[in-house]
């Protein structure tokens, strides 16, 4: 069977269980990355892969979020602080959304 969730690092068990719930309640994937801990209603540090969007949660030093789908075609624009580096800010990316696929 094929596990719809990627979990990196070692987490406690609420962290592990709310990222499994979001996979659950209507998400395709799910990616916990090393640094992740629990959250609000997902984990800060997770990715969860819907049908038609893509949720980030906690990636450091970003300041604004959003993604949109139309026409099948999804996209995310992340934006990071101003002193942030541009290899820093897309290895927070690449690291989140590697596994979501």
């Amino acid at each position: 069977m094929e596990t719809k969730t990627k979990i990196f690092g070692r987490h406690d068990e609420a962290t592990i269980k709310q990222i499994e719930t979001c996979v659950a309640t209507g998400g395709e994937r799910g990616v916990l990355c090393a640094d992740g801990h629990k959250g609000y209603a997902q984990p800060i540090g997770g990715v969860v892969a819907y049908k038609d969007k893509i949720s980030l949660s906690g990636v450091a030093h970003s300041v604004r979020l959003f993604s949109h789908t139309q026409f099948g075609l999804s996209f995310v624009v992340l934006t990071f602080d101003d002193r942030v580096t541009d290899y820093f800010a897309r290895q927070q990316v690449i690291e989140r959304l590697q596994g979501a696929a």
